[in-house]
């Protein structure tokens, strides 16, 4: 069985493979399992009306496997014996694969921050707060996403992100001066055809 572990299969050790796979292996089970035993204690959670303890439970579970596989494939690179760029693609690859995962985790527990605003919206019984709730989860989750794929950008560019967020900070400040002039001349429209028609 030794002599069988330290056979060459496509120039490498077949004990690394072995290694690879079990760790894959490994990762899928625990996010599998982390997810199972995550969504059951929403279930629980909810019977018990803890809402805000379901919606946690719930939106971990649902993301946990993939950050776990994520996980396991960046530790299962390291015991392949490859070239030195391959090493650096591949981990590069895994890099870009655990910030997704943790994107999506954050994506997914964007439902936390709704349901409070959500709640305490109802306690005013105002249409206003019942009209900014669908945008407050929409931008969050926007704004997830947009973190996401700067720091996706800083994995594969290898540029600090804070060079990044200074130019999107900047377009953002010259879209919103350019629109100023428009808001302006909108509100102005809207206060003339309202005050004419009294």
């Amino acid at each position: 069985m030794n002599s069988f572990l330290h056979y060459d299969f496509l120039g490498m050790e077949v004990w690394r493979i072995v290694a690879l796979v079990v760790t894959l292996f490994t990762g899928f089970f625990v996010g599998k399992v982390g997810a199972l035993t995550l969504l059951k204690t929403s279930l629980a959670f909810e019977e018990k009306q803890r809402h805000l303890a379901a919606i946690i439970a719930s939106s971990l579970g649902r993301s946990v496997t993939f950050l776990a596989v994520a996980l396991s494939i960046r530790v299962g690179i390291l015991f392949l014996s490859l070239p030195e760029d391959f090493v650096r693609l591949f981990l590069t690859g895994a890099a870009v694969l655990v910030v997704v995962s943790i994107g999506w985790t954050l994506f997914n527990l964007v439902d936390v921050p709704y349901t409070l605003y959500k709640r305490w919206a109802q306690s005013k019984q105002s249409k206003l707060t019942d009209m900014i709730s669908p945008l407050l989860r929409s931008s969050l989750r926007i704004a997830v996403v947009i973190l996401t794929i700067v720091q996706v950008a800083q994995v594969l560019s290898d540029k600090p992100i804070t060079s990044v967020i200074a130019g999107l900070g900047i377009g953002g400040l010259a879209a919103g001066i350019g629109s100023s002039g428009l808001a302006k001349t909108l509100v102005w429209i809207y206060s003339y055809f309202l005050g004419s028609t009294f």
